[in-house]
């Protein structure tokens, strides 16, 4: 049977809600054929997978049904009259269902229990003329079931009350907790019973006392049974109940009260550290708020109700430290039972009397994503089957890879979803980002996140080509485009060269998958070959011979000591030329200025005459030529001697003056110059003497 799903508009009569803030309460219909879902009740297994228990009058039978993503399957447990007060309950220890209910053919209490193949059944008690009416079941922390029940023992002076048993490895076992000797007039007593049980395993009953509508409370605290009454003489209440008890041992019991000067209430007492309080959830003059009640309390101490008013399904909870109230079904609805998932969204049956039908409800929030398996996917093609588990999946969700930082989104095909925590899908990588994914999963209340679950690989990258595919090893920023496939990021490029010499990129920034450009510093690098070697996370390839490193342009440049003095001066060149590694240079072209030139790397040379010379120098290497010219760069001024010997000599231009041995002849007179004088290369303008004056 497929499942008829639609969006409960809630009538909010109250200010907060519970749970995620885009929860919504999602209806369906369990069973339909006849009238279905007198008694109805609701339990979770460790999957938050929902079973049910409910009577189908039409045909007088107990009923059952799991739910499975597509819808219920439902199952006849037993016939015959029987099924009545139907409480389903988990066996804590085998995470399977057991089923309490009431034989009206033979008024007795019956138990019916799934053993994961087949269901049973048996009598839980039948030693007198009414046992089960109110039937409630509820498991010990060990596995054990225990019932809780009405007993009339039917005739004047014999007893009625409150009944337990409890189940040993052969036989139940039964208790009676409150009674009271029958009589003319003599009212009931352990009716609309509700068990549960407090985290040291002690069994816990909220009861009716009809003599003074009262509600009482049972509990067991190791040796024997305890009763109290919880109402007070001005409560009239303790029909229609529920019980839970919280993390701390706290108890809640839901309840109908009468008690509001002609109003009624859904209304919950509360024992907390040992003192009964009440709260009333709602009151309104209707005959009938508050009937049909149920409570259950989350992990975070939030109760959470159901109960029937104002011809309408209510449920209530208390998350804003306030009742906060909503029709969750407008027709007139009974019987209604509440669960809570591991996240603490409620689940609720109840019978809708205007179809006739058990309804099934629960506030579902978004999906939670707990795993991928497998968590990996080569983007080559399509993966194999991917399992994804977690919570709140439904049948009409989806399930794409996200990837947060591209914004591209892969949707998963073929989606199975199993159930509620898992389903199964295939995503196309094919030419998808490897890295990280973010694996999403929605239904109608939003969408769940697992961050980074799922990585996309690639194969090794794959370089084809570099463009261009040479370079001159005088550039520290040179690109290249590198084509190529399976490209990821991030990425190193190497250029191994002779000797194996490496090159490590500056930078690689991918395009795509097919391209990056990578900067290199081919800066006196060896001239040579070199091969192209890419890597990534997920491996490393070499393109062969991609790359060609050449020699760069040189840049001519010298220097002389000294650049100044009186002639003869001599002057040493040197190359500072800029000449790149394995690249030079090969030739050397001076010019000096004089006429004279040089091939030497750092020469030597003399000037003779004064004056003021430019010099050049010509570099050849393996990356081309280079000339560097400096105007006007060695200055030479006359010699000390070159004055006399033009006064001694007719060759002016005698520069290379040699005095004659006679020492005489090297005083000249009336020239009053003086050695400093000589030295600037003139006779002072003050010279007024001499043989020249």
């Amino acid at each position: 049977m497929k499942t008829r799903i639609s969006i409960v508009l809630a009538l909010v009569l109250s200010l907060s809600a519970t749970g995620a803030a885009n929860a919504q309460w999602v209806d369906e219909t369990v069973a339909s054929e006849g009238q279905q879902g007198e008694y109805s009740s609701i339990v979770l297994d460790s999957s938050d997978t929902p079973h049910a228990a409910w009577y189908d009058a039409t045909n007088t039978r107990l009923m059952y049904g799991k739910r499975h993503i597509d819808g219920w399957d439902i199952t006849i447990i037993d016939e015959g009259s029987k099924g009545r007060y139907a409480h389903i309950a988990l066996n804590p220890t085998t995470d399977l269902p057991g089923i309490a209910y009431y034989d009206s053919a033979d008024d007795n209490a019956n138990f019916a229990w799934f053993d994961g193949t087949d269901w049973h059944t048996e009598v839980v008690d039948d030693t007198s003329d009414d046992q089960g009416q109110w039937i409630d079941l509820a498991f010990s922390n060990d596995g054990v079931p225990y019932v809780s029940y009405h007993f009339d023992e039917g005739d004047i002076l014999s007893e009625l009350g409150l009944m337990v048993c409890s189940r040993g490895v052969d036989a139940w076992s039964c208790t009676e907790v409150d009674d009271r000797t029958q009589g003319l007039g003599v009212f009931a007593l352990g009716t609309h019973t509700a068990i549960t049980f407090n985290g040291y395993n002690q069994p816990q009953i909220a009861y009716h006392d009809e003599a003074d509508t009262s509600l009482k409370f049972a509990w067991n605290p190791g040796s024997s049974w305890q009763t109290d009454t919880v109402s007070d003489l001005l409560d009239l209440c303790g029909t229609y109940n529920g019980i839970a008890v919280d993390a701390g041992n706290n108890v809640y019991i839901s309840t109908y009260d009468e008690s509001t000067f002609g109003d009624n209430c859904a209304a919950v007492f509360k024992k907390i550290a040992g003192s009964w309080s009440k709260d009333q959830v709602e009151c309104t003059s209707s005959s009938s708020t508050g009937r049909y009640s149920d409570i259950a309390v989350d992990d975070d101490g939030v109760l959470h109700m159901v109960y029937y008013a104002g011809g309408q399904l209510r449920y209530a909870d208390d998350s804003n430290g306030s009742w906060a109230i909503y029709a969750l079904d407008t027709d007139p609805s009974y019987w209604s039972n509440i669960a809570l998932d591991s996240a603490g969204n409620p689940h609720v049956v109840y019978y809708n009397y205007t179809d006739m039908d058990i309804k099934y409800t629960r506030k579902l929030g978004p999906p939670e994503v707990a795993s991928v398996d497998p968590a990996s996917g080569v983007n080559t093609g399509p993966t194999d089957t991917i399992t994804v588990t977690g919570a709140r999946f439904t049948s009409d969700g989806e399930v794409s890879l996200y990837n947060s930082e591209t914004g591209d989104e892969i949707q998963g095909s073929d989606v199975d979803v199993a159930s509620q925590t898992t389903l199964t899908c295939v995503f196309d990588l094919t030419g998808q980002w490897p890295g990280l994914w973010d694996v999403r999963v929605s239904n109608t209340a939003g969408t769940g996140v697992l961050e980074d679950g799922f990585q996309v690989t690639t194969p090794a990258p794959e370089p084809t080509a570099v463009d261009p595919s040479v370079g001159q090893n005088d550039n520290p920023n040179f690109t290249v485009t590198i084509d190529g496939d399976y490209f990821a990021d991030p990425m190193t490029a190497t250029l191994v060269g002779p000797g194996r010499a490496q090159i490590a990129a500056i930078s690689v920034t991918l395009n795509s998958m097919n391209q990056a450009e990578a900067v290199f510093n081919l800066k006196n690098k060896s001239v040579g070959t070199y091969d192209l070697k890419l890597e990534h996370e997920f491996g490393d390839n070499t393109l062969e011979d991609a790359f060609d490193i050449e020699c760069g342009q040189p840049a001519a440049n010298f220097n002389a000591n000294p650049v100044t003095g009186a002639a003869p001066l001599g002057v040493n060149f040197f190359d500072q030329s800029i000449v790149y590694t394995d690249c030079g240079p090969n030739e050397h072209r001076w010019t000096f200025g004089d006429g004279e030139s040089s091939s030497e790397a750092a020469p030597q040379h003399v000037y003779e005459d004064p004056g003021v010379y430019t010099v050049s120098l010509q570099i050849n290497t393996d990356g081309g030529s280079s000339m560097e010219t400096k105007t006007d760069f060695i200055a030479v001024t006359a010699g000390a001697d070159d004055d006399a010997d033009d006064d001694l000599d007719d060759d002016a231009d005698d520069d290379d003056w040699i005095p004659d041995d006679d020492a005489d002849d090297d005083l000249v007179i009336g020239d009053d110059d003086t050695v400093e004088e000589e030295a600037d290369g003139g006779d002072d303008d003050d010279d007024d003497g001499g043989c020249c004056g």
